[in-house]
């Protein structure tokens, strides 16, 4: 039983597959017609809009000439910032530096934004940063592979999310809960770290 698992596990790393970064890609789309500046961006609008910064979605648009048309979903890349976006639903591109990748058909679009993430893209301030994806190998497994391990890593990212707003529901809940019954008139800051508390005395 265990020559047969290792076998077939021997099987499986001999399919995968080490690809360059630019052979992954089916398109890459960074039109300057659809690019909306900073300073059109709504508060509100039918269509969110997609930059590099770090907020998911910085604003919206009502403009629908300015929507992305092509296959969903797709990875948005902030050549700047180095941050990578998982987008699954029509949106507008955002300001300077925003590139949109979409990957071949035989890589799961998830499978490659995982990639991408765990991939040692190197800093160079506010510069371009393309450059250095272009360089990249990215291992490829078989398809079914990788949506096995897309599964396990949306679950793992779930939980992550869940534990970290069950630590801020927990931790507003104790300042609640403590300057209410104890420290209300007594003192004048409170702050929890690592689940210790930290006081200052009005006096």
């Amino acid at each position: 039983m265990v020559k047969k698992i290792e076998n077939k596990k021997d099987e499986i790393l001999e399919s995968w597959k080490e690809v360059n970064f630019l052979s992954c890609l089916k398109n890459e789309a960074s039109s300057n017609k659809l690019k909306i500046p900073q300073s059109d961006f709504l508060d509100k609008g039918n269509y969110p809009i997609i930059d590099q910064g770090e907020i998911f979605i910085a604003g919206y648009t009502n403009d629908k000439s300015k929507v992305y048309s092509g296959r969903l979903p797709v990875i948005v890349f902030g050549d700047h910032t180095r941050i990578l976006k998982f987008v699954n639903f029509p949106f507008a591109i955002g300001a300077d530096g925003v590139k949109i990748l979409v990957p071949i058909d035989n890589i799961n679009v998830k499978y490659f934004y995982y990639a991408l993430k765990r991939s040692n893209i190197p800093s160079a301030g506010y510069s371009r940063h393309y450059k250095f994806l272009k360089g990249l190998i990215i291992p490829v497994p078989p398809l079914d592979v990788q949506k096995k391990i897309v599964s396990i890593l949306e679950k793992a990212e779930t939980l992550k999310q869940q534990r970290e707003q069950a630590d801020k529901f927990t931790e507003d809940y104790l300042k609640s809960v403590f300057y209410e019954m104890f420290l209300k008139d007594n003192f004048k800051f409170i702050t929890i770290k690592q689940g210790v508390l930290e006081i200052e005395n009005k006096n």
